[in-house]
Order: C-alpha cells, then structure tokens, then sequence
C-alpha cells in the first residue's frame, strides 16, 4: 500500500540518507524551503520526461501526497542525488 508522504517528509529523509541530518534531528527551515525547491524540480522534469502520468508540484512543505508503490523510494532517493553536492556529501 502507498504511503502518504509530504515534501518536508521526502526532504529529510533525503537528507538524513545523506548522512546531512541525524534521525533525531530536525531541518532548519532554509534546508527544508531549499529541498522543496529541488523536489518540485525533479518532479517537472521527471513529468517533461514523461516519467511521471502526471504533473504535480508540492505546493507546501507539510501537504501529503499518495503515489504508487515504489515510487516514495524512488522520489528520495532521486531526491538525495539532486541534493548531495549543495551539501558536499556521497550520494
């Protein structure tokens, strides 16, 4: 079953698999506003790709979006790549 997640959800735990941010932690609101920003970029160019059925965008941190199986793994993981080198950190 899907799990509804958020962009501050998808962010963290992206950065937290970077090794950015301990699981006890949490995101100051710079990191969070500039993890969002990749996300809603990775998303329009995963939807111009025809990657995605459809166009979606985060339009806040904390709204929860459902997608289907395999697709949360596949958006955090895409997600910490895109995020690794602002934080100087191995993807």
């Amino acid at each position: 079953m899907a799990e509804a997640l958020s962009a501050q959800t998808l962010v963290t735990r992206a950065l937290q698999d970077l090794g950015v941010y301990e699981s006890t932690e949490v995101l100051s609101a710079e990191d969070l506003a500039h993890g969002r920003v990749v996300l809603n970029e990775l998303m329009g160019d995963w939807s111009r790709q025809w990657l995605m059925v459809c166009e979606m965008e985060f339009a806040d941190a904390s709204t929860t979006y459902s997608f289907p199986d395999g697709y949360n793994r596949a958006i955090r993981l895409n997600l910490a790549v895109e995020l690794a080198a602002a934080y100087r950190a191995t993807p």
